[in-house]
């Protein structure tokens, strides 16, 4: 007989049954870690997004208008009877001293100011305040020189005044018609209305032209309406600006000599042509101008979001360094000028990590005090 040879079976099909039987377990069995990773996942608190405050030097630089008032208008009266012949003053302007504000039968009528107004015609010999009042408008006009305004009217005066008369066509004598001078009020301030033209004979009561008054106040406003600029004020002096002139303001609103100082200057830039210059009802108004800060300062910046408030009105930010843990920290907010959902903190926060969100991702127990 034949030795049986030993049978070997085969191990294929028991693997295909364990593979069948253990992938569903294993995929199974992952999918049950998986499942539990995703829930501690979700059940972890989820971490507020943080912002990192900015450094910048401003100097709140923004496009504005001024606006100024005045007391009250006040009116221009004209001398003697006649025709006027020729009108040489302008609405929105100032009447300059030494200027001719008209003609009346072909003879100039000058403007002149002074603390008193020539009250009769004036000789060599005369003495009183409105030769003094002569005196200073010869002197400041550059025709008096050599000595000082007095209220003697001299021969050196007589000759200064001829000189003059020469030059704007008045009978050259060396003696002062008071009618062929209109007096200007010092506080005139702008031309705002004339009641004649050329052709018209001078009025029965004498007032020709009407002025805005003396400057009351100057408003600085956004340029698009009656506001203050967004982002002031601000700390420290302001510069108002146009091309290449500037002046130094101490507010946004200012009054008294101040005021009527900066307005005769923004009427010269005005004359420059540097800026625009409008009535609009009792108002003068200045078009075109710049606002800054005199000095540039520096701030942390952050997005006006990350500003929490406190109930007594305090201001904080959360500050989220790491290891430290959420903090309100006390700010003093300083807003933009011209820029919006940015705002400026204390400098020293610069570089540091705040809540971007602080009214809606403040951790419960922080609070602004």
């Amino acid at each position: 007989m034949k030795p049986r040879k030993k049978q070997h079976r085969n191990p294929r099909p028991v693997l295909v049954i364990l593979l069948i039987w253990l992938v569903p377990v294993a995929v199974w069995g992952t999918a049950i870690v998986a499942d539990v990773l995703i829930q501690r996942k979700a059940n972890l608190p989820v971490q507020p997004e943080t912002v990192v405050a900015g450094s910048r030097t401003i100097d709140a630089r923004l496009g504005v208008r001024g606006v100024a008032t005045f007391k009250s208008e006040m009116n221009l009266r004209l001398e003697g009877q006649g025709t006027i012949t020729r009108f040489d003053l302008v609405v929105g302007t100032p009447v300059e001293p030494g200027t001719k504000a008209m003609e009346v039968d072909g003879v100039p009528r000058m403007a002149y100011s002074g603390e008193t107004p020539f009250f009769r015609d004036l000789h060599v010999g005369d003495v009183g305040k409105d030769v003094l009042t002569l005196t200073e408008f010869l002197r400041d006009l550059g025709f008096l020189s050599g000595e000082e305004p007095g209220s003697l009217f001299s021969q050196a005066a007589s000759v200064a005044l001829s000189t003059f008369q020469s030059e704007v066509n008045l009978t050259p004598d060396g003696v002062l018609r008071k009618e062929e001078f209109i007096y200007i009020p010092r506080d005139f301030g702008e031309v705002v209305s004339v009641q004649v033209s050329p052709g018209d004979p001078v009025p029965a009561d004498g007032v020709f032209a009407t002025g805005s008054g003396q400057v009351s106040a100057l408003r600085i406003v956004d340029s698009a309406g009656e506001k203050p600029p967004k982002g002031f004020p601000v700390p420290g002096e302001l510069r108002l600006s146009a091309g290449p002139e500037e002046l130094l303001i101490s507010s946004l609103s200012i009054s008294g000599d101040e005021a009527v100082e900066v307005t005769k200057k923004l009427r010269s830039w005005a004359a420059e042509e540097l800026i625009e210059v409008g009535m609009d009802d009792d108002s003068q108004i200045f078009e075109g101008l710049q606002i800054s800060l005199a000095v540039p300062f520096d701030v942390a910046s952050v997005p006006s979001t990350a500003i929490m408030a406190g109930l007594g009105g305090e201001t904080c930010v959360i500050q989220n360094d790491e290891g430290s843990g959420p903090e309100a920290v006390p700010v003093t907010v300083q807003q933009i000028a011209g820029e919006l959902g940015v705002v400026g903190i204390d400098p020293s926060l610069a570089g540091t990590q705040v809540l971007r969100d602080a009214r809606s991702a403040t951790p419960k127990g922080v609070t602004c005090r």
